[in-house]
């Protein structure tokens, strides 16, 4: 059944990197900021939540009526991050031999949204994915998500004005992670 944003499909996402105690996503915050822009301008969609946590990025997107090419999407944006890091040391020779640069995991999470009540659960689940990791108490502390933009537009909404959440994670003005000055200093537990 077609969800009825004009005939768009939805989809909720879950990628990780190769490494599940690596910090790259928030280490290199604007390459992956820059990716993701590049990726937009090559093949448009909504991203309707999105929560990047040290080595997991949780979203929900809503493709263009018609289009059904997430793959391709995520593709390009993983490939455009990994261009700006150098190659893992734990690559294996089958990834050297294929040119891969071993930081991310083959493989994503793909969830096709049913309607509008599921939509609505796939953006708490991303918005709540800090917390349950164990990096916030509410998610409006996490400053890589996409919460505060998303209650911005819920209060206008429901007519109440609220200019100070129009924030967008993968804006390059995102407040830095506070208290974190280092790998070793985030929580042991980084997945929800």
């Amino acid at each position: 059944m077609k969800d009825s944003f004009y005939g768009s499909e939805r989809y909720f996402f879950t990628l990780r990197l190769a490494r599940r105690d690596d910090d790259a996503l928030l280490r290199h915050i604007s390459a992956l900021r820059h990716a993701m822009r590049e990726t937009l301008a090559r093949k448009p969609f909504q991203i309707d939540a999105i929560a990047i946590l040290p080595d997991v990025i949780h979203t929900v997107w809503t493709l263009p009526q018609g289009d059904h090419d997430y793959a391709n999407r995520i593709g390009m944006w993983k490939g455009r991050f990994s261009r700006h890091l150098p190659p893992a040391p734990h690559r294996s020779l089958r990834q050297i031999k294929r040119g891969e640069k071993g930081i991310w995991q083959r493989r994503f999470w793909k969830h096709r949204i049913r309607d509008h009540a599921d939509f609505e659960r796939h953006c708490d689940l991303v918005h709540l994915s800090p917390v349950h990791a164990g990096f916030c108490q509410r998610p409006e502390a996490w400053p890589y998500s996409s919460y505060a933009r998303a209650r911005s537009r819920q209060i206008a909404a429901q007519g109440k004005k609220d200019h100070s959440a129009e924030e967008a994670v993968l804006d390059d003005d995102v407040t830095p992670l506070r208290n974190v000055t280092s790998p070793a200093a985030l929580p042991s537990r980084l997945h929800s």
